[in-house]
């Protein structure tokens, strides 16, 4: 067994920090956050931490709601989250319905997901590799587009540059489909953003650390609700990782991809 000779690391604490791919790491104690037990308790366990606290995950989600549409009206409009059965995208749409009751739209790559979606609090939602997927989205957004949550670039953005209403927003948070694409692709009906008067801001957890400790109660009050749900995508053993970094451009992922060690 391994203990840490660290005062602020008792026997058999959970913790968290940037450490790197690799089953140890030395540290003289900064960087390193010791989860709470009742957090632990609340999530049914470790396992369920990053999935739901992680940086990809309601701390990012909440961050980029309230420093891009923090003062918008968001009561009964819709809001439509593109990667959405991803881990971000699955906490945005559950933040956008049970927290500013929103109408929401998801979209993602299979009719699996769109099922977990529905499960999920969906309203609507729309496979992007449907072949009517232009009608499709249109139908899901009948009055318009009031605030995107954009996690994955290219032409499904520009789609839905063209259904956005008058002074939408664009919470920028990713763009997963351009990362690995050779050369981005432009936005082709980025003049939108000008016609409808688009504020599209990018965002990144921890530009206002205030709101990480908010999106910590936030938690605790839906889970304790029965409110909000959530999907892991386990993979074991750290020589895996690669595996499981590939599964994020490939979309096999549902929720949360993270590597088991033990």
């Amino acid at each position: 067994m391994i203990k840490s000779k660290h005062n602020t690391v008792i026997e058999n604490s959970w913790v968290t920090g940037l450490f790197g791919v690799q089953n140890y790491f030395l540290t003289n104690g900064e960087g390193v956050n010791v989860i709470p037990n009742e957090i632990i308790q609340l999530l049914g366990g470790p396992h369920n931490f990053l999935p739901v606290l992680g940086i990809t995950a309601v701390p990012t989600v909440y961050t980029g709601f309230e420093m891009v549409a923090g003062d918008m009206n968001k009561e009964g409009k819709t809001l439509v989250v593109s990667g959405a059965a991803g881990n971000c995208g699955q906490w945005a749409c559950q933040l956008g319905k049970y927290l500013y009751g929103m109408r929401v739209v998801g979209i993602t790559g299979s009719d699996e997901k769109c099922r977990y979606l529905e499960e999920i609090g969906c309203d609507a939602t729309v496979n992007y590799k449907s072949k009517n997927f232009n009608e499709e989205l249109s139908k899901a957004c009948p009055n318009g587009i009031d605030l995107y949550f954009e996690n994955v670039g290219g032409w499904i953005t520009d789609e839905v540059l063209l259904r956005t209403n008058k002074f939408s927003r664009v919470i920028f948070c990713g763009s997963i489909s351009q990362y690995n694409s050779g050369v981005p692709e432009g936005l082709k009906n980025i003049f939108m953003v000008l016609l409808n008067r688009v504020r599209f801001q990018g965002f990144i957890v921890g530009d206002d650390p205030s709101l990480i400790g908010k999106s910590y109660e936030i938690v605790a009050k839906l889970v304790s609700e029965g409110k909000v749900k959530w999907k892991n995508y386990e993979i074991k053993g750290i020589e895996n990782f690669v595996k499981g970094l590939d599964s994020l451009w490939s979309g096999e992922n549902t929720g949360k991809t993270y590597i088991a060690l033990v």
